[in-house]
């Protein structure tokens, strides 16, 4: 009798796993990218050629990455797993998600990005090691994101998060909100120091400024949201607005942050032919203080919100043009109200052109040519170490093998600016040119 219980419990075990998994799925996604350049130069005041390891945005290891994927069709889990230099094991994406009814989706956990309404402009160099200034990824329309992922685009940071998503019949609403962060430090200490003279007891000096921090209320994280929505135009492409809670506050104010917001709007023609995609996106501040460098901007490590360059009036446009066996890239940003190495209001402008062909049998070409008004700090001519921006020029030219699931790429990058982490030449003037030669390797299963 024992025995028969023991198989019928056996059986009724088996079963029940077996049920789950029929309506489960577990997957193991991988995507990597390492450049490994054998020379780039110059670096440093002697001007030396170095090999280095580094990734496309940043002068570190290679990115070695994996995605753990558990779903069902009202429940799912992400985890994203990557190893590099500055992470040993870190991750963009890590959450719950939960669907209690068709269309809509709410997802929780520390990283989140919702991608469905994104403005993407990711193309030629932004895929091989970035010069200083370039625009890629959400510089048209910010993704929707919450938790410790928030540091890739505009809002604060936290611990966790919470993303409510509803799409269907066209129509698209994202809420992303910002969780945990009690005891939120909105300005870093500052040391007393002597002033530019150095002389102690003079009118210049700077006392001593303790770090600010404030607890986040329920209200200031419903203050600071992002509030997404999106409508399809059948035959044309999608609009899409959103408003992007945001606050600042200078080092030594002793009053509470200031709370204004980002407003992003965009139109994406992507289903009127075939062969061409275009998204035109804007950006507006609700408060203009927020760019006065007395009150800290989005280039002063006072604002606590963090963020993309420019926070003033923007405006960002990405075409792309396929004509068999050629691909034409456009790419603009226009930033009015940021500030320049001096503090002062400038208009930013960037522009970019890109042209890939496809050379057959998975060889293909790719080239680009970058500009950017004030994407270069440099010191004067004049000898006196003071920092002014100046324009800055890069170029990329490549050839790639693809692959099934993955590539390997040879390519000659150059700029007047620098590229993402890298240390400067430090040659002093708008005169300065780095090089690289990279090699590419990439993955994706």
């Amino acid at each position: 009798m024992k025995k028969a219980l023991k198989m019928l419990f056996v059986s009724a075990l088996v079963a029940t796993t077996f049920s789950s998994v029929a309506f489960a799925e577990i997957t193991i996604g991988a995507w990597g990218r390492g450049l490994f350049v054998p020379a780039t130069g110059p670096v440093g005041k002697d001007g030396d050629v170095v090999p280095l390891d580094t990734a496309s945005w940043w002068n570190g290891d290679s990115r070695i990455g994996f995605t753990l994927k558990g779903e069902s069709d009202n429940v799912g889990v992400v985890a994203d797993l990557y190893m590099d230099g500055k992470n040993p094991v870190g991750g963009d994406n890590a959450y719950i998600w939960v669907s209690p009814m068709e269309g809509l989706k709410i997802y929780g956990g520390p990283a989140i990005f919702e991608d469905s309404l994104r403005g993407n402009s990711a193309y030629g160099s932004w895929n091989w090691w970035r010069p200083s200034g370039i625009t890629g990824e959400d510089n048209i329309f910010d993704r929707a994101n919450a938790g410790k992922s928030g540091n890739d685009s505009q809002g604060p940071t936290a611990e966790s998060g919470m993303v409510i998503a509803y799409h269907s019949n066209g129509i698209h609403v994202n809420i992303a909100l910002d969780m945990d962060q009690s005891a939120n430090e909105i300005t870093a200490a500052v040391d007393a120091s002597n002033g530019a003279d150095g002389v102690a007891g003079t009118a210049d000096d700077v006392a001593a400024v303790a770090a600010q921090s404030e607890t986040t209320t329920t209200a200031l994280m419903f203050q600071r949201g992002q509030y997404q929505v999106g409508y399809d135009i059948a035959g044309i492409g999608t609009v899409r607005a959103q408003y992007i809670g945001m606050y600042y506050k200078a080092s030594g104010d002793t009053d509470k942050a200031t709370n204004y917001g980002l407003i992003n709007a965009a139109v994406k023609v992507d289903k009127l032919m075939p062969a061409l995609y275009a998204d035109l996106g804007f950006w507006m501040a609700t408060d203009a203080d927020q760019t006065d460098s007395a009150k800290g901007s989005k280039m002063s490590d006072d604002n606590g919100s963090g963020g993309n360059t420019g926070q003033g009036t923007g405006i960002s446009l990405y075409v792309k043009y396929a004509m068999a066996p050629m691909t034409f890239h456009v790419s603009s940003d226009i930033d009015m109200g940021v500030k320049d190495a001096a503090g002062e209001d400038i208009t930013s402008i960037k522009a970019g052109l890109g042209f890939d062909m496809d050379l057959g049998n998975g060889l293909g070409l790719v080239t680009d040519v970058r500009y950017g008004s004030n994407d270069c700090t440099v010191n004067k001519k004049d000898g006196s170490g003071v920092k002014e921006t100046a324009a800055a020029i890069s170029f990329l030219a490549g050839v790639e093998q693809g692959y099934s699931n993955g590539k390997i790429g040879v390519g000659f990058q150059g700029t007047t600016g620098t590229f993402a982490g890298k240390p400067a030449a430090e040659l002093g003037s708008e005169d300065s040119f780095e090089w690289a030669v990279p090699v590419k390797l990439e993955y994706w299963f």
